[in-house]
């Protein structure tokens, strides 16, 4: 990982290219804290394909409009219209292929992608590359109706509430941090959805970033962040950023959950020290096994796994409960 990437903070590369970039990101640590064998497989021989997904498109498209604004999202998406989409229909696929064929002429699709479109639309027996594919083409480039309006129901509930309005309103969207080569011998990077270095009222003038997350109910919270790991986010980011600029370090880190169904409740959450502490220190080993693992040139996990029951388990087991 010796090529250097451009680094500091930068408001102007896309998502697309933010993840194309070999520096390690918290997602990427979490991977490799997982595996380090499905760490090599997807960053670094790459022969297995990165995930994409309807719900993965929404949650992009909704970043979009809620962070940058109606005039920036429909600069990058079409809506489709609320005709027929059903591919299991020829009105439907007649429908779509007309939409993609006006997609082609005003240059919203490149020749190559629209082609690639209509083709798939008639297309037998699809292999999961080719969904994949029109997933991709589909989540660069449109947004379903349904998704659109859905989306405006969480940008409402958000603007509802006077501190996530506020955190929003003074932060500057989708800025990107990258360090030079650390200690660890490689780059690191985060995408924070805003920040701001000079703060608001809500944070007594201190810097702040802020992480927008759609969840299916805000009950379950605490669920999402101990099964996630989000509560490394924080300190992830904070570790760039302080390395980029040590004089001016992150000082604050706030989550806002929103539900992506009704009643469309939203959610701010703060990691309280404790939590922090432990999340930057799990980070910290995990840098140092990904380090080793890129010096040594050894991914592989450990072998032997050891399997344990609760006493619940072992009653159960031996048919006492």
């Amino acid at each position: 990982m010796s090529d250097l990437e451009p680094s500091g903070c930068i408001f102007t590369e896309s998502n697309e290219v933010y993840h194309s970039r070999k520096a390690i990101s918290v997602s990427k640590l979490k991977v490799a804290d997982k595996s380090r064998e499905l760490y090599y497989a997807q960053y670094v021989d790459k022969s297995m394909p990165g995930m994409v997904s309807e719900a993965m498109n929404f949650g992009t498209h909704a970043h979009t409009l809620i962070l940058e604004g109606e005039e920036e999202f429909f600069q990058q998406y079409a809506v489709l219209p609320k005709e027929n989409f059903k591919l299991n229909s020829n009105e439907g696929k007649s429908n779509y292929a007309d939409f993609v064929s006006n997609a082609l002429t005003d240059g919203r699709l490149t020749e190559e992608e629209g082609n690639w479109m209509c083709d798939f639309i008639y297309m037998k027996g699809r292999t999961e590359d080719d969904k994949k594919k029109a997933l991709e083409i589909m989540g660069r480039n449109f947004v379903k109706d349904s998704d659109y309006q859905e989306i405006l129901k969480l940008k409402s509930s958000i603007d509802s509430q006077p501190k996530a309005k506020e955190l929003l309103r003074h932060c500057q969207a989708e800025a990107t941090f990258r360090t030079g080569m650390t200690g660890y011998g490689f780059q690191m990077q985060c995408r924070a959805d805003g920040y701001s270095p000079v703060g608001c009222d809500l944070t007594d003038g201190e810097s702040y970033v802020v992480d927008l997350k759609t969840i299916d109910d805000v009950d379950n919270i605490d669920k999402r962040m101990d099964t996630l790991q989000y509560s490394r986010q924080g300190p992830f980011y904070a570790s760039v950023i302080n390395e980029i600029d040590p004089d001016e370090p992150l000082k604050r880190f706030y989550f806002i959950f929103v539900e992506k169904k009704a009643p469309y409740r939203c959610r701010m959450v703060t990691i309280e020290p404790p939590v922090w502490e432990a999340a930057a220190y799990r980070n910290h080993n995990d840098l140092a096994s990904l380090s080793a693992a890129y010096k040594t040139n050894d991914w592989a996990d450990t072998f032997s796994i050891s399997f344990g029951m609760s006493d619940w388990g072992l009653k159960r087991l031996r048919g006492d409960s």
